[in-house]
């Protein structure tokens, strides 16, 4: 009889540890799908977006006509600017000439900082980084810890996948969003909200890069053999730790590791 139930129990344990085994297993391929598909994917920059750019750059471009007549007028009849406050005609001239600068080539800049950051994403691995390093080593699970770990790792694979939806959308629209700053800053007393933008643009556009190369390091240091991740604690340490450099880069950027432009957040 003891012969008998030590079998039995061995045999349960072969079933749990084999059902354990193939959903930590399709967790790893799936994860894998989403990490290529949403965090190390490039962005593609629309022609949606760069015609949106034209038309706020063009709408700028008349509204700050319409403030250097504004202080052509103040140059003529001082009295005009005796209440009305602003800069004097020689910085609104100066300012806006840096802004017809910047919002001339603010498109090709923002186009190019996106390039250089796809470039370091593909070097650091790209689509073979994230197909695969996600193969993870022979391990020995409960069903309840294969389960349980498996919903950590997909909730933190969904909230970088949201993350990185609304990432591309705040470029796009913060690139839009570009000439109108600048022709608020001609006028303006403060240039934290141009500054401010402009910083959480770049946090926008290279915070992928550090999530790439985050893993990449993480990867051959904890990985097996350098070519996979060792432990399911490693894994969702790792993604849970990619949650958290948004807030550092910011904090490294000057923002307190807040996004410093949008009010919502």
């Amino acid at each position: 009889m003891p012969l008998l139930k030590a079998l039995g129990a061995h045999s349960v344990s072969s079933v749990l540890n084999a059902i354990a085994g193939w959903l930590w297993s399709n967790l790893i391929h799936f994860g894998g799908q989403l990490f290529t598909d949403l965090v190390l994917a490039p962005v593609n920059w629309a022609q949606a977006a760069s015609a949106l750019y034209v038309l706020s750059r063009n709408l700028a471009w008349a509204v700050s006509g319409v403030l250097l007549v504004w202080a052509l007028l103040r140059a003529m009849w001082p009295e005009l600017g005796d209440n009305s406050g602003g800069h004097a005609p020689a910085v609104v001239l100066h300012r806006a000439i840096a802004a017809a600068l910047i919002t001339g080539g603010g498109l090709y800049a923002v186009q190019g900082l996106l390039a250089i950051n796809n470039a370091i994403v593909a070097e650091l691995g790209g689509v073979k980084l994230g197909h695969a390093q996600w193969a993870g080593s022979a391990l020995t699970l409960s069903p309840l810890f294969a389960l349980v770990a498996a919903a950590v790792l997909v909730a933190l694979l969904f909230y970088l996948g949201v993350f990185y939806a609304l990432r591309t959308i705040e470029i796009f629209l913060l690139t839009a969003l570009l000439p109108w700053l600048a022709v608020w800053w001609i006028q303006s007393a403060d240039d934290s909200l141009l500054r401010n933008a402009a910083r959480e643009l770049l946090a926008a556009i290279f915070i992928q890069s550090l999530h790439a190369g985050a893993f990449w390091l993480f990867v051959r240091l904890a990985g097996t053999g350098g070519s996979s991740l060792a432990t399911p604690f490693e894994a969702v340490g790792v993604l849970w730790y990619m949650t958290k450099l948004p807030e550092q880069f910011r904090r490294l950027l000057g923002t307190g590791g807040r996004a410093a432009f949008w009010p919502w957040r």
